[in-house]
Order: C-alpha cells, then structure tokens, then sequence
C-alpha cells in the first residue's frame, strides 16, 4: 500500500503505512528503499539519509539503494565522491539501466 501511495503521489499516506512496515520487517529492503526515497521527495532528508544507511548495513552493493542514494546526495551537492562511487557500482551491475545512466552523469556533471 505504501509503494501505491507513493507512485500515486501521495507521499504523505505512503510515509505511515511504510513506517508500520518496517515495524514489522525492519530489514526489508524494498520498504528501508521506499520510504528513503518518499521522505526524501518531501524534502526529509535527515529521515531519509539514516534509512539509506540502514538499507546499505543490509546490503552495501544492492544497487537500487546506491542509484537513488546517490542522486539523492547530488542534488542536495553534499558527498559528491561518494555519490559517484555509488552511482559507479550502480551502473557496473545495471549497465544498461537509464535511470542509473541519467545519476551518474547528473554526479559527473555536478563535480
């Protein structure tokens, strides 16, 4: 329900039913990657950042994590080297996914 509130835009409702979730599983990385990137479009990036932490304890090359992370960082102009070391690792395993193309030229272009 979480992932459907958020991809309707309606981040708000998404955040509650996320957070529950993660009561429940606190390891699920599709929910620690979800809400990330949900409290991170509405401009909660504290929030945000700390469970794009705890989703890369979980799993430090999960390449999702690494994609949107990174962009993440880049738009905010904060750990540009890091930013791209992620996006690189993000591109080696999904060469040809052009959302992972798309961060890791916007962190080329923002070094």
């Amino acid at each position: 329900m979480g992932l459907a509130y958020t991809r309707m835009n309606q981040p708000e409702q998404a955040v509650g039913l996320l957070q529950r979730s993660l009561e429940l599983k606190s390891d699920d990385l599709n929910t620690l990657s979800t809400l990330a990137l949900t409290l991170d479009g509405l401009k909660r990036h504290t929030e945000s950042d700390v469970l794009y932490e705890r989703a890369l304890k979980v799993d430090p090359s999960y390449h999702l994590v690494l994609n949107n992370y990174s962009y993440s960082l880049t738009e905010r102009g904060i750990q540009l080297e890091r930013a791209l070391a992620m996006a690189t690792e993000a591109v080696r395993q999904e060469p040809e996914n052009a959302s992972y193309l798309d961060t890791i030229g916007w962190v080329y272009y923002r070094l």
